[in-house]
């Protein structure tokens, strides 16, 4: 084997092993420095007035928050005073209430609740779905 082929070969292998997603000796790890920088410690966000759990995340807080999945909020008007409560149960802290009109950011329905935040004061928590107005809101 000349030198020729051996470059032929090497750029061959290279070339294969990037279709397949991996990396070769001749790949620089600091390649990805200009799309990713760590600028310091971690910053802990108040789970009280940021959107987000193990499962969900607001997709506001993405460049934050790692979280498998994303919700864009959507806005739902309470359709009576309604209780926001910090877990799915009536009997759950009470940490905000609703007026008649005001803007519930929803970012999940599940087993009739709507998980989301106040649009005014961003407090998180849960509402009874049926407190809310299923249409939209801008």
């Amino acid at each position: 084997m000349n030198a020729s082929d051996a470059t032929s070969t090497e750029s061959q292998n290279a070339a294969a092993a990037a279709q397949a997603g991996h990396r070769t000796s001749a790949d620089s790890s600091s390649s990805t420095a200009k799309s990713f920088r760590l600028a310091g410690p971690s910053v802990r966000l108040d789970p009280r007035i940021n959107a987000f759990r193990d499962d969900l995340a607001d997709i506001a807080l993405s460049d934050r928050v790692l979280a498998p999945h994303y919700a864009r909020p959507m806005a739902r008007a309470a359709l009576s005073a309604a209780s926001v409560h910090a877990s799915p149960n009536a009997d759950a802290e009470q940490v905000a209430s609703l007026a008649p009109g005001a803007i519930f950011a929803v970012l999940e329905f599940a087993g009739g609740w709507a998980w989301g935040f106040v649009q005014d004061n961003h407090l998180v928590g849960y509402v009874p779905a049926a407190a809310l107005d299923q249409s939209t809101h801008p």
